[in-house]
């Protein structure tokens, strides 16, 4: 494993922390339910020599309360590249509300990592987006997000991201490539990340007037 990426995280065998999210500011209307699966590698550069750190695959599940307010669920599965390290875990649960309807949210999600034998490791992460629409089938999204990990004294990661949302309708389905970029001030060492989501919309029931 790599011993020398985010000192937070050496509990973890310093794996790269979650950046990614395949979101948007868009907003699920009230009684919508959303799938997505994704899909990302993650790397890290230390001393000028980059390294793929782990691989993840994931799956969420949003729901609309209304027009301002979404929740979600997610789950991650941390694979690393030496094949002698068992899976890790993450899982959050998320809250996003809108501030400018599909172009501007604030998220605060609560995760937690987790493996076999290892204390879990809770972790909140506010984030804000900023998405522009260049026509009903294109859009791109710019977020930040901050890693405030719990129980623990020490540096707080700041993580970018900027991705895609492709569709032929972007309120029913979106393909969504992305990259990320995460610091840890006063370490040296930089995570980069790129992957994909695809996520499916559908109508659990009619809002009422």
């Amino acid at each position: 494993m790599y011993p020398f990426l985010f000192s937070i995280l050496l509990i973890i065998h310093a794996c790269v922390p979650v950046n990614s999210s395949f979101d948007s500011a868009r907003m699920l209307e009230k009684g919508e339910l959303g799938i997505r699966g994704n899909g990302s590698d993650y790397y890290y550069n230390a001393g000028g020599n980059t390294d793929r750190s782990n691989t993840n695959y994931g799956l969420a599940i949003i729901y609309g309360l209304n027009t301002r307010w979404n929740i979600s669920g997610r789950y991650e599965v941390i694979d690393f590249p030496d094949n002698t390290t068992d899976f890790y875990h993450y899982a959050e649960i998320k809250t996003k509300f809108s501030i400018l309807p599909n172009t501007l949210a604030l998220c605060l999600p609560l995760g937690v990592y987790a493996a076999e034998e290892q204390k879990p490791v809770y972790v909140l992460s506010p984030q804000a987006m900023f998405t522009y629409p260049f026509n009903a089938r294109c859009e791109i999204t710019f977020s930040a997000k901050a890693d405030l990990f719990l129980e623990k004294d020490d540096d707080i990661p700041i993580g970018l991201q900027a991705g895609l949302g492709l569709s032929s309708n972007l309120e029913k389905w979106a393909l969504r490539p992305e990259i990320g970029y995460m610091i840890h001030p006063g370490v040296a060492e930089r995570a980069f990340t790129y992957g994909v989501g695809l996520q499916y919309n559908f109508t659990l029931f009619q809002a009422q007037e």
